[in-house]
């Protein structure tokens, strides 16, 4: 079980270290693949929670909290005029959160 927590983990880490990297130009494209991206993300930290939750509680409710914030961007992403600086800096937050956990479970990516 352990062997596949990590893996997704390691995806879930390849997500969010990709939408951490912000472009010099913000296009419609780029918003939509940003939503995009994160729905998938969002996707991987759920299954997550559900696989933790029985041997780290403590970890589904960090996932679960994620997951939120996830969420909250998503819907920031709809509106009309989303606030790049709110998004950008929620994202450096979900990566930390996301690599503090990885390093507990010891998860080499």
């Amino acid at each position: 079980m352990a062997h596949a927590i990590c893996e997704d983990f390691c995806e879930a880490w390849r997500i969010i270290n990709q939408l951490h990297t912000r472009p010099t130009v913000i296009t419609k494209e780029y918003l939509e693949e940003l939503a995009h991206n994160l729905h998938i993300l969002k996707g991987l930290v759920e299954s997550l929670a559900a696989t933790a939750a029985p041997a780290r509680p403590e970890a589904a409710k960090e996932l679960t909290s994620i997951g939120a914030s996830i969420e909250l961007i998503l819907f920031q992403l709809e509106q009309e005029n989303p606030p790049l600086t709110t998004i950008y800096s929620t994202i450096t937050s979900i990566r930390n959160r996301i690599n503090d956990l990885r390093e507990e479970l010891g998860c080499r990516c």
